[in-house]
């Protein structure tokens, strides 16, 4: 008889009971815990999708202008002009990104590497590239904003083997 209250108390004790998430704000939807269950319920779900920052999505076209603020070289001077930057990030909006870059001066293409990650706030995500092609080893990184995936601006700066600069580009589709 003891073996089987003990069996009882234990069956019970690892039983499904609901539970409420830690949310000090309180506007995180309860959460049930069920054995062997991993996907999230809808009101969960629901709750995360309802926070944009979370996700990232920006690819597009975009077109801008590039301002050089120093060079190493000794007779070398900054530039500055116009360029395009085509970013394609791939399926479900993941946090790496492939990009083209084309100066509109000299007609340079340069292509990117980078990962893109949510920003201070929820309409901005932060961004950092290296670029995969050319002699020049460019870095670039900086933030772009939305306003609901429309009207994007990127701010951005870049630094390369001679030259390092700042970008703004405007997303045109």
């Amino acid at each position: 008889m003891k073996k089987l209250i003990i069996f009882f108390a234990v069956f019970v004790m690892f039983c499904a009971v609901p539970v409420q998430a830690a949310d000090p704000a309180g506007t995180a939807p309860p959460m049930v815990k069920k054995p062997g269950l991993v996907k999230p319920t809808r009101e969960e779900s629901d709750f995360l999708l309802k926070r944009p920052h979370l996700r990232c999505c920006i690819s597009g076209h975009y077109e801008g202008k590039m301002r050089e603020t120093h060079c190493k070289e000794m007779g070398s001077k900054p530039t500055s002009g116009k360029v395009t930057l085509d970013i394609d990030q791939g399926a479900s909006c993941g946090s790496t990104f492939e990009a083209r870059s084309v100066n509109a001066g000299d007609g340079k293409v340069t292509h990117f590497k980078g990962t893109v990650t949510p920003g201070s706030s929820k309409e901005c995500c932060n961004f950092t590239a290296q670029s995969i092609s050319g002699r020049d080893n460019v870095h670039l990184k900086g933030e772009i904003c939305c306003e609901k995936t429309k009207n994007c601006l990127l701010k951005g700066q870049f630094t390369s083997v001679n030259c390092s600069g700042v970008t703004e580009m405007k997303k045109i589709h």
